[in-house]
């Protein structure tokens, strides 16, 4: 049910339904559920732009996948922590984060989150003006979303390079 407000955007029911969810896991002792529900009720805070509360709820999601041993885990953690971190404009923070994910990505072969962590980290390189290095990032997640057949993935990637090549004023190469 949270996850149907959450869609809606009722954010405020999203995260009380969340936090109740939180507290049978709890009474459970079930480390997995309590490290996706605190990642739900970050993704609750991020959406209200409280950067702060949502980074709280992903950082301790992280704590629990490094004490279960799981690695997808931890690199969604780090993926939700770099998105915080790069709406709050702490675009190095959100590079080392992505680049962390994109490391445990790359060590369990999770090419859906390699190919979005290379975009992330080119996003990241765009925003900064380092045009060429985030060129470099949107070609190699543009080459797994192709490998992948993952449409919509190569879709938003296309549209970041197609920015890119804009910015530079690249108009024929897109």
């Amino acid at each position: 049910l949270g996850s149907i407000h959450a869609r809606r955007g009722e954010w405020e029911e999203a995260a009380r339904l969340y936090r109740a969810v939180l507290k049978t896991y709890e009474k459970i002792d079930q480390p997995l559920g309590r490290a996706n529900i605190l990642a739900d009720l970050g993704n609750t805070h991020l959406h209200q732009e409280e950067y702060p509360e949502a980074l709280k709820h992903y950082r301790a999601a992280l704590t629990l996948h490094e004490g279960q041993g799981n690695t997808l885990g931890r690199a969604n953690a780090l993926t939700n922590i770099g998105v915080a971190h790069f709406r709050s404009d702490k675009l190095e923070e959100a590079r080392r984060t992505y680049e962390a994910a994109l490391e445990l990505y790359h060590q369990i072969g999770g090419l859906a989150g390699e190919a979005g962590a290379q975009a992330n980290i080119g996003t990241v390189l765009f925003r900064q003006g380092r045009l060429e290095d985030a060129l470099s990032y949107f070609q190699a997640a543009l080459k797994i979303h192709q490998e992948t057949g993952d449409t919509l993935g190569r879709a938003t990637t296309l549209t970041n390079f197609g920015s890119l090549c804009a910015r530079q004023r690249r108009f024929q190469e897109g």
